[in-house]
């Protein structure tokens, strides 16, 4: 199995939760299917043509915070595109005021996130050497946001790594593990409050893990647990665990 990293830094994110309506909500961290999105634009894949090709059971996505985020509520003007003509798009036709939640950076100008991306079998191994291939060359199709267009990212280059074998273990809950990434909550057997003494725990609900065309969710939403600093947790945990370094461990979502 291999294993691919990078991190990604933007001055602004929003991660749309699917159940918002009036007002846009967004999770703290990007979901699996933003992931997705993300490397369908950097090779130039087709719109929702990648669902199926790098569903969790062909491609591990695992997510480190790396800078603690801060949710702002706040106004935007979107254009009124009933009929798409040039006073439309110029604004002339309307507006419609939004309320929409932004992730920024509690402290410093840039909110941060570590990707680990792992091939499952010999399709998603191929198209992530080709992904290694075009980040390290910084060769985007078209350009990574946070989100939505406006919330432009970039790649750090530096951070961009290949382990061409990557060892899975399997944790049963028996034993507190050091985990560095978001944790499906479902995979934690236990939480002992002394063992995580001036950690910042935190639940962000009902992250859609997978869709298929047409953009519709499969295998239900899952609830995450997540140290909002990006400091690791001292959790129990039954699930597959991989190191991401320093001694802890890596959850897939």
């Amino acid at each position: 199995m291999k294993l691919l990293q990078f991190d990604i830094y933007g001055r602004l994110a929003h991660f749309r939760k699917f159940y918002s309506n009036v007002t846009s909500l967004s999770y703290y961290f990007p979901p699996r299917n933003t992931i997705i999105g993300m490397i369908g634009s950097i090779l130039g894949m087709q719109r929702d043509s990648y669902y199926g090709i790098l569903s969790d059971n062909k491609l591990g996505v695992a997510i480190r915070i790396l800078e603690e985020p801060r949710k702002l509520l706040v106004s935007m003007d979107y254009l009124d595109l009933q009929s798409l003509d040039a006073r439309s798009l110029r604004g002339m036709k309307g507006m419609k005021p939004t309320k929409i939640e932004l992730i920024l950076p509690a402290q410093g100008d840039e909110v941060g996130y570590r990707v680990f991306l792992a091939s499952k079998n010999a399709e998603s191994e191929q198209l992530l050497m080709k992904l290694y291939s075009n980040l390290v060359s910084s060769k985007y199709v078209y350009p990574v946001s946070l989100g939505p267009a406006y919330c432009l990212a970039h790649i750090d280059e530096k951070s961009v790594s290949l382990k061409e074998e990557m060892k899975v273990e399997y944790s049963d809950g028996s034993v507190a593990i050091k985990i560095g990434t978001v944790v499906p909550s479902v995979n934690v057997t236990k939480v002992e409050p002394k063992l995580m003494e001036g950690k910042r725990i935190m639940l962000e609900e009902s992250l859609p893990p997978n869709f298929s065309e047409g953009r519709k969710i499969l295998a239900g939403s899952r609830n995450y647990i997540f140290e909002a600093k990006g400091e690791d947790m001292l959790i129990f945990v039954k699930s597959e665990i991989f190191p991401v370094g320093d001694g802890s461990y890596g959850v897939f979502m």
